[in-house]
């Protein structure tokens, strides 16, 4: 299933394979955009995929791709439940923005 949605900015599209959208992985997802919109407002667009496999160890998997000026963040994480999957992504984008402000600090000291 693929889910394209323009919300003020940020064109945003969600891709499933195997995975069933619910009221609450909707709500989880909604809330993760939230609080990245938040620490990044030039956020052009987010392309987030959603996969199960049954076979796998870890049978859940999310990625996120942020279209930001510079070098795009892409972040990804398995595991058997979404919440968590989801809150291990953003604090990987929160990680990768704290990393890039450090390099950006540095680049302007030097």
């Amino acid at each position: 299933m693929n889910t394209v949605l323009e919300q003020q900015d940020l064109k945003l599209d969600i891709q499933t394979k195997g995975v069933e959208m619910n009221t609450y992985l909707d709500r989880k997802i909604q809330n993760m955009i939230k609080k990245l919109k938040q620490l990044l407002p030039d956020v052009a667009w987010m392309d987030i995929y959603l996969r199960t496999n049954s076979e796998s160890v870890n049978p859940r998997t999310v990625v996120l791709r942020m279209g930001i000026p510079g070098t795009d963040i892409v972040a990804s994480d398995s595991g058997d439940r979404w919440k968590i999957i989801l809150k291990n992504i953003e604090k990987r984008v929160i990680r990768q923005l704290e990393k890039r402000k450090m390099l950006l600090a540095k680049a302007v000291a030097a």
